[in-house]
This record gives C-alpha cells, structure tokens and sequence, in this order.
C-alpha cells in the first residue's frame, strides 16, 4: 500500500474515531441527566456523591461506570458493523435513522441483560429506560442535523467529491445523469475517460464525446489537473485493463468503485448480496406463498385427523376383514416422489387384494397357493395377471375373454 492510501486510511480511521468519541459523550451526558433528574440531585451534587461513591446507594460507582462504559462499547460495535461511520453521503436520511434506532436497541438489550446478570437490583430502570431513550433522542438528532447542514454543503458545491467516470457506454452516461440529477450525493462529475469499445453496445442515446478529457494513458494527468477524487468503472473490460486502471489509482492516491454490467438497466435499485465471501446480485425471485402453504398443511393435518378419527371403526373392521380373508399385511406400501425428488413412503388399506385373488383363473394361482411371493398386494396381482396371460397362450386355459372379464 503507497503512501496516498495510508493517508487516505489514516483519515477515515481518524473521522470513525471522532464520531465514536461524540457517540461516548452523548452516553455520558444522557446517562448523567437521568440520573440526576430521577434522584432529584443537582448537578453539584451529584458530581460530589459521584466521587464519594454514593451516587447509587448499595452499588459503587466503579460498577456503575464500567456497565456505562460496556453500554458505550456495544453501542460503537454495533454502529460500526451497520456501517454508520462509514462516508453519509451513501445513505439517505430515513435509513440512517433507522440504524441508529436498531443501534440503540441493540446496544440497550445487551445493557438490560447484563443488568439481570449481575442482579443490580439497586440500580433504577426508570434511570436505565431514560438513559436509553435520551441516547437514541440524541444521536439520531445530531445525524439529522449533520445531513441537513452537509446537504446544504453540497448544494454549494462545498465538499463535494470529483470524479471521473471510465467508458464511454449507456453504463457511463446513467451513471452521470444519476449523480448530476441527485446533488446529495456529493459527487461532481468532471468528465469521461476514453475506453476503446465502450460504447459497443450503446444503441441509442447522445454521444459523450464533448465530455471525454482523456484515455486510459493519460489518466494519472487527468486526475491531478482536475483534482479528481475518486474514480468510477462502468464499462466491462479484460482483467489486465482494469487491474492496470486500480495501480493507477493507486499511484494517484484516488479511489477507484467498478460499477457492475447493469443489462439494460435490470439490475438496479437491486441489493448486493453476498454468497460467502462471493457478491451477488439477484436479478429475480420466484414467489413461494409460504403463508398459503402452511394454512394448507395446517387445514390437511386438521381435517384429516378429524376424518380419521370418526372413521376409525369403518377402518378397523375393513382391516379385521382383510386379516380374515386372506394373508399379508393389511397396509399397501410404496414409495411416491415427494418435494424436491425426496423419497417417502406413502401407506393405503388394500381390501381389493383378497378379490383379486378370488377372482383370477387357477392359472393365475403359483404352486404355493399365491400369486407371487413378493409382500406388496398389487405387485402379487400384477404378477400373478402376467402370468394368467402367459398361461393362456401356451395351455388351454379359460379363454382370454374370461380372464379379462374376471379382472
């Protein structure tokens, strides 16, 4: 890594460090005036009960701010995997502060939890409900606050980011339309970066030619006279044309973002998910009606529970009969193709087997007295059929018009 990539690294490890200081003095301060304004102390006061430890009787004041310091601490975990201090320009104003809100409640249930651990009975959870609702108040405020007055900003023009789009192609110019239309953003676009064969498969739509300040060997030149921050790839290119444009980015000290081939615009506004360590992007889902499914499941389990149960006589006589009249289990059983090609047995009362039986020729009949020495009934009337017809053509055997009255 250069020197232009540590610093770049230096600086957003140095604005994450600020925002988690803000965030432990907000903890602090929210955590002092609920406490103050439950117990009814002044803060004079209360600042001297803090150094004699008797803010909160039956539990030292070491206790008590070592479970305000845990709170701090998963509160800055917690915001930092949901990305909060990551650049806010790549999030709106709703969905930031929905994250601040799921920090907050995350942060205050391990709070609570660790609360019941420790049996702090003594401890006030009007004073820890207080805290709470004051530290979620208070930071989702000052992040509105700070978006209002950066937005402003970037309606000036101040602190805006320049970039330089890679590609010529349709990719190229949605991807300026989008960040000229939407100034929130931060982004000034300073021009087009000539790629042969990005515009291959442009059918229609102005040509950016007025707009492209250089190629892909004047880069590095483009980038220090314009002063160019960050660097978009739009147009899909060999490997070695891309690693080539990221060393030079490098050696600029730029950021570099490679936007995706988007397929004639199906892919946007469509999330990034990641396959492991793999990032997808889903083009499609088919509709499952889960719900439908499992009122169904729950209307089959019910309905044939109840007929089961009312036709449980019928069935065991039908079963006692069918053990009286001829041997072999009373159950036919197979396997059907179940969801996904998954195997199951399935299970029906074979009361039609002792007919079968009763009604064949006596060719059909084995010399053991049954139609196949197989247990299934309808693989021993299958068989014991095949056979009758085999009989028929080679002895006298009734007449082929009897057996297939018979059956």
């Amino acid at each position: 890594m250069g020197e232009p990539a540590r610093g770049a690294a230096a600086s957003s490890w140095g604005t994450v460090c600020l925002w988690m200081a803000l965030d432990g003095i907000t903890v602090l301060g929210a955590a002092a005036a609920a406490t103050l304004y439950k117990l009814r102390t002044g803060p004079l006061e209360g600042l001297r009960e803090i150094c004699g430890g008797s803010l909160i009787h039956g539990r030292s004041t070491g206790v008590v701010l070592a479970m305000l310091c845990g709170f701090f601490l998963s509160l800055a975990i917690v915001s930092r995997e949901l990305r909060l201090y990551s650049p806010l320009r790549l999030n709106n104003i709703l969905h930031e502060q929905r994250l601040s809100i799921q920090a907050c409640i995350l942060s205050g249930l391990m709070l609570t939890g660790t609360l019941y651990l420790v049996k702090a009975e003594n401890i006030s959870r009007a004073i820890v409900l207080v805290t709470l609702g004051l530290v979620t108040l208070a930071l989702s405020l000052r992040r509105l606050v700070y978006r209002i007055r950066l937005y402003h900003r970037f309606d000036r023009g101040i602190g805006t980011r320049n970039v330089l789009i890679v590609g010529t192609g349709p990719e190229a110019r949605a991807l300026r339309h989008h960040l000229e239309s939407i100034r929130r953003l931060g982004y000034s676009f300073k021009g087009f970066i000539d790629l042969p064969g990005s515009e291959s498969r442009s059918d229609s739509g102005p040509a950016a030619g007025g707009d492209v300040v250089g190629s892909l060997t004047t880069l590095c030149d483009s980038v220090r006279t314009r002063f160019i921050d960050e660097i978009f790839f739009t147009s899909p290119g060999e490997r070695e044309v891309v690693q080539g444009v990221l060393e030079q980015a490098r050696t600029c000290g730029v950021d570099l973002r490679v936007v995706p081939d988007i397929y004639d615009g199906q892919i946007w506004n469509s999330p990034i998910e990641y396959i492991g360590q793999f990032p997808t992007i889903p083009l499609h889902r088919g509709f499952v009606p889960e719900s439908g499914l499992l009122l169904k499941r729950i209307f089959d389990g019910f309905f044939s529970s109840l007929a089961l149960m009312l036709l449980a006589p019928l069935l065991a006589s039908i079963a006692i009969a069918i053990k009286l009249d001829s041997p072999g289990p009373v159950f036919y059983l197979s396997e059907r193709v179940a969801k996904k090609g998954a195997s199951s047995a399935a299970s029906s009362s074979a009361p039609w087997s002792a007919t079968l039986r009763s009604a064949a020729p006596a060719c059909c009949i084995g010399t053991s007295g049954t139609a196949s020495s197989s247990k299934s009934p309808t693989i021993r009337a299958s068989r014991a059929w095949a056979a009758s017809c085999a009989s028929i053509r080679s002895t006298n055997c009734p007449s082929s018009s009897t057996c297939c009255a018979a059956r």
